[in-house]
């Protein structure tokens, strides 16, 4: 997703959840341009790996930690979510914010599993499906996904008004569809496309909801 209605009060919530510092390795996984992940690690001062598997995103996201500043402790992998190529226990913290519900859930799960260290904290941010007309990638409830593969819940509440954020967004995008268009070519037709299937279901009840999640890797 090219876009996100995460505030900035939300981006906090997920670094103090972390709990990273300057001697600590965090990975964003599924970091798209890296402004996420950039952004804790400056506000953290912990190193990052970014992974995401658009080569596009991951060149952009490095350009954006050199102008940052804070390329000496940012790398960027283009890979899958679901297999990295990383070596095993080597994060101190995950971020996945907005991807498991575009993924194989439980395979993402065991990914973030498999990269954590003992006790190392997983933050994840997802839709979960409410209705049983929710699109079937989106999984009903992700607490089985994350015993399964050794990922202790700490935390799962449902973030507070997302859907009017979202809304609001789209409402934003089809009211100034031309301009994105003028701006950013045949790039803007997936923008707006996914504005107006959001906008036709306005008045509906949600098929889903977005939670925050905040799990620890098991320590044996």
């Amino acid at each position: 997703m090219p876009f996100s209605a995460l505030y900035r009060a939300d981006l906090n919530r997920v670094a103090d959840a972390l709990q990273i510092g300057r001697d600590d390795l965090f990975i964003d996984l599924g970091c798209g341009s890296g402004g996420t992940g950039i952004w804790i690690a400056e506000r953290t001062g912990a190193s990052l790996v970014g992974v995401d598997f658009s080569a596009v995103a991951t060149e952009n996201a490095t350009e954006l930690a050199q102008r940052r500043g804070i390329s000496k402790r940012a790398d960027f992998v283009t890979a899958d979510a679901t297999q990295t190529g990383l070596s095993t226990g080597i994060a101190d913290a995950v971020a996945c914010i907005e991807v498991v519900m575009f993924s194989d859930a439980s395979r993402v799960l065991a990914e973030i599993s498999r990269l954590l260290k003992p006790a190392g904290r997983a933050v994840v941010i997802a839709a979960e499906a409410i209705t049983d007309d929710a699109p079937p990638i989106v999984a009903r409830d992700y607490r089985p996904l994350f015993a399964d593969n050794a990922l202790e819940i700490m935390t799962y509440d449902a973030l507070i008004h997302y859907r009017e954020r979202v809304l609001s967004l789209y409402h934003a995008i089809y009211d100034r569809a031309e301009a994105l268009r003028t701006q950013m070519g045949v790039g803007a037709d997936y923008l707006v496309g996914e504005a107006q299937k959001w906008l036709a279901r306005e008045h509906l009840p949600p098929r889903t909801r977005d939670i925050f999640i905040v799990a620890r890797r098991a320590s044996s």
